[in-house]
């Protein structure tokens, strides 16, 4: 069998230790009806080729295609190669993503969410090859698959995810309860915490002074009816006051 030319990158400075282009998640699966469109692999025969002629490129499994591969790599020239199965898998993915917004109303897969651990760590890689690629390092993330992704409206910004992620369980318990009074002995004691801060933030923003608090965010909490002085701590808010 002719060994593949496809080269592998190593990036030290990458968290994920086996994310070598999502080609170790991979590793274990065999790629047997995970793309039934795509029809069986194929493979060219291996053609001599004239003696002072340049060696052709020996064929392999690995191959490029439109939202899942081919795509020039952040940074150099270099074209972003999958095998077929990873092109497959990273479909397969993202219809389970598409599935969890229609359960959910969301993309704000959870670091931690038991029901499909493998869609969490997927949705992690895609926000962390998203970073890799904007500083210009190589990346699985095509623009292709970039696209795709906001087309949906997928958030990539993993700090902005996180705050909507609360927003979302905050959201969550006043469609249930009717209120956002979080009890002082909730179960997600963290949710409470998370409230407080955005109420200083908001005390902050209103001031003029440095804040994380931003008017998207103070609209996303109104929608819902949040409190933001539940104790009438908060003398005034306008602002320069």
């Amino acid at each position: 069998r002719s060994a593949s030319t496809t080269t592998h990158h190593a990036f030290p400075e990458d968290p994920f230790q086996h994310d070598n282009g999502d080609d170790d998640i991979f590793a274990n699966i065999t790629p047997v009806d995970l793309c039934e469109d795509n029809g069986p692999e194929q493979q060219r025969p291996h053609q001599e080729q004239p003696q002072l002629a340049a060696p052709a490129p020996v064929a392999s499994s690995v191959v490029s295609n439109s939202h899942t591969g081919g795509a020039a790599a952040a940074g150099g020239n270099a074209v972003v190669r999958f095998r077929k199965y990873q092109t497959c898998q990273w479909k397969e993915r993202f219809q389970e993503l598409m599935e969890f917004r229609r359960e959910h109303g969301h993309l704000l897969v959870p670091h931690s969410y038991p029901p499909n651990q493998k869609l969490a760590q997927w949705v992690k890689r895609q926000r962390h090859q998203y970073k890799r690629k904007k500083l210009g390092h190589h990346s699985t993330l095509t623009d292709e698959r970039e696209e795709l992704l906001l087309d949906v409206g997928f958030i990539f910004d993993s700090h902005r995810a996180v705050w909507y992620a609360r927003f979302e369980t905050l959201k969550a318990f006043s469609l249930a309860n009717g209120h956002c009074t979080i009890p002082s002995k909730y179960d997600d004691g963290s949710l409470n915490v998370w409230i407080k801060h955005q109420r200083r933030q908001y005390l902050l923003y209103k001031k003029g002074a440095k804040s994380t608090m931003t008017e998207d965010r103070i609209r996303a909490l109104d929608s819902i009816g949040f409190d933001w002085n539940p104790r009438n701590l908060i003398k005034t808010c306008n602002v320069g006051n």
